[in-house]
């Protein structure tokens, strides 16, 4: 039923991951705006190209906002059991519970479960056979048939009293299988997404890889064709993950995700290159780098001290710990930094180009340059 409304109705999946990403970009233009009038970048295009970008954008404005409206009214948010009932044709929220049981009824779009406690979630039919968890822990759910499950940042029971587990992609979670005549199986995740399937037969889980074109996740073996598998076993009986791709291969890999521009996959595979040597310090820049990409620039910054201790004179840890601490506003500190690059190599221009930008942030700032 749910497979033959999909291929006759209307593509949800879609039409969410659309209305999604209009809804973000939206957010990063209000919030970028001033930053693209004023800032001089480091590295990336030209103001002046950035604005021209920015006006293209702003021409589907519009479009978008009628999308995320659409969208918006699509989704019902419910926090007890007695918001259940005719919820036919919605994309449900269930949201900030604890300590309850909900059945939701068939006929639904989707099923999104967010920050829940000690919760029991009993699904029906969804339409789009799908449902994502975030950051929820000692959650139960019970469920017959779904195609793809996300889950992020939680710890989740599944009991699934059908035939086949489905697609579960899980990140920084622990995910415990349950299925009819198979001893309970957990599975760990860490920065690495993974991909866990099962059905009588048993559970395999995978790290998940994605196509050249960073747009959909692939399992092992169409990874295979581009790279080569990484495969981790289901964990039983508390053994610990097993990673058989070598460091300098997953490392290769990174390399990969990070020219697709799908840092966050190109982090999680420099995270396994470094499990299996920790004494990688490119792999360390690397992240670096991913982080500073994604904004997380704590990270990035502790990427890019490793790499110094582990290696003090290779150049880009000197010059990611310099972009760090300038992403930072740290100005002074990034001269600093980027001054120790310039003394291993008097003549890379990336780096001459980083101090005066450093260096002139400073004087409108006034920090104090070193």
């Amino acid at each position: 039923m749910a497979s033959e409304s999909r291929s006759k109705g209307t593509n949800y999946n879609e039409w969410e991951k659309k209305g999604k990403a209009m809804e973000a970009e939206l957010d990063a233009e209000e919030k970028a705006q001033k930053e693209i009038d004023d800032a001089v970048p480091i590295e990336g295009p030209p103001v002046a190209k950035a604005q021209e970008e920015k006006k293209e954008m702003d021409k589907n404005t519009d479009e978008r906002k009628e999308m995320i409206q659409k969208l918006t009214a699509m989704e019902v948010v419910v926090s007890s059991p007695e918001d259940c009932a005719d919820l036919a044709g919605k994309a449900v929220r269930i949201s900030k519970a604890t300590g309850k049981v909900f059945k939701i009824p068939d006929r639904v779009l989707k099923v999104f479960v967010e920050k829940c406690t000690d919760c029991v979630i009993q699904v029906g039919d969804v339409i789009t056979s799908s449902l994502e968890v975030h950051q929820c822990s000692s959650l139960v759910l019970e469920y017959e048939s779904l195609g793809t499950m996300q889950v992020d940042s939680s710890d989740v029971e599944l009991r699934c009293s059908g035939v086949r587990l489905g697609d579960v992609y899980h990140h920084m979670s622990t995910v415990h299988v349950s299925l009819a005549g198979r001893e309970k199986e957990s599975v760990v995740s860490t920065e690495a997404q993974m991909i866990t399937r099962g059905d009588n037969e048993g559970i395999t889980s995978n790290v998940v890889m994605r196509t050249v074109e960073g747009e959909y996740p692939a399992d092992d073996a169409n990874a295979a064709v581009r790279a080569g598998p990484c495969p981790i076993k289901a964990m039983s009986q508390g053994q610990p993950a097993q990673q058989d791709a070598s460091a300098e291969i997953l490392k290769g890999q990174g390399n990969d995700a990070f020219r697709a521009n799908d840092f966050n996959q190109a982090a999680a595979l420099y995270t396994l290159a470094l499990t299996n040597d920790p004494t990688m310090h490119v792999a360390f820049a690397n992240r670096s780098q991913c982080w500073l990409k994604m904004g997380q620039l704590e990270k990035a910054l502790a990427d890019a001290e490793e790499c110094i201790k582990i290696e003090p004179k290779f150049v880009k840890g000197h010059f990611r710990k310099g972009l760090c601490l300038h992403a930072m506003k740290r100005y002074g500190d990034a001269i600093g930094a980027l001054l120790e690059a310039e003394k291993l190599d008097d003549k890379n221009q990336q780096v001459k180009d980083s101090i005066k930008m450093a260096q002139m942030m400073a004087h409108k700032h006034g920090a104090a340059p070193l």
